[in-house]
């Protein structure tokens, strides 16, 4: 009797599978993106940044008294919080998996880091990626868009209130277009929260990014804003030089028009609206005594 041999089918034949990448791999993948990551950003605003005034800059820091710094540190600290309370509702949204302290404690590196080297887009994807354990590069990036959107949402919203509510009378917030621009502001922002109240379903951008956000969500993120971008303008204000004071609440107004420019020009540290006379303006103009 002839003797049967099984056979397999090629369904049955599997490679071996790849070898995972070594940790030292991915390691230098994750540092030579961030290396190059800012020698790009140097690169490209080398000018801006070789025009600041280095020694202007110490004497300013000089004149300031030391509780001006005790208060801008303790508003900077403020507004971080809220800043990661906020990444950690959007990574809630979106269902990455990512806990809420490590959530939180990411997104206020990566909005740091992003507003310090700009391109906030990339650097704050990249910081994010870095930092969370969990998040892939395409979660990071879907993360930082989303955060990255619904603030400026919540940011038109708060802005243009500040300035309709707490703008000087005698200043460049003061215009009749200032306010023009400020009400059609708060009406488009007003619109756009109650069309994603309206309008929620799952978004279509990947199958992880969750529904979007509701009343709730909505409020906190808006609450959390406000928070965030008072605390921070409200940090501006201790720091304003002797010749320049104010309310703070005309301060925080005037500071969140330039913080609208700069998340529009994305430069670092906002070199050009906190640094140029001509972007600078708005803030000094309304918060300088008569």
């Amino acid at each position: 009797m002839a003797r049967r041999f099984p056979t397999l089918s090629r369904s049955a034949v599997r490679a071996d599978p790849a070898p995972a990448a070594s940790p030292w791999l991915r390691l230098a993948v994750r540092q030579g993106a961030a290396l190059l990551l800012l020698a790009g950003i140097i690169l490209v605003f080398r000018g801006p940044l070789a025009a600041i005034d280095l020694a202007a800059v110490g004497m300013a820091f000089g004149q300031i008294a030391p509780e001006g710094w005790l208060g801008a540190l303790a508003a900077t600290y403020l507004s971080f919080r809220a800043l990661g309370r906020y990444d950690a509702a959007v990574h809630r949204l979106m269902r990455t998996g990512t806990g809420p302290e490590e959530a939180a404690r990411a997104g206020a590196a990566a909005i740091a880091i992003s507003q310090a080297m700009g391109a906030g887009l990339v650097t704050g994807a990249l910081v994010r990626w870095r930092l969370s354990a969990r998040l892939t590069p395409g979660q990071a990036a879907r993360v930082t868009a989303g955060v990255t959107g619904l603030f400026l949402l919540s940011w038109l919203v708060v802005a243009s209130g500040a300035v309709l509510l707490f703008a000087p009378r005698d200043g460049v917030l003061a215009s009749p277009a200032a306010e023009v621009a400020a009400g059609v502001g708060l009406v488009a922002g007003v619109s756009g929260v109650l069309f994603l109240i309206l309008a929620r379903a799952p978004v279509i951008l990947g199958r992880r990014i969750g529904p979007l956000p509701g009343p709730l969500m909505l409020g906190r993120l808006l609450a959390l804003t406000l928070a965030d971008t008072g605390a921070a303008g409200l940090a501006l204000w201790f720091l304003l030089p002797p010749g320049l004071a104010s309310d703070p609440a005309g301060a925080i107004a005037a500071y969140l028009v330039a913080l609208g420019a700069a998340l529009v020009l994305a430069t670092p540290g906002g070199v050009g609206p906190f640094s140029r006379p001509s972007y600078f303006s708005p803030i000094r103009a309304p918060i300088r005594r008569r």
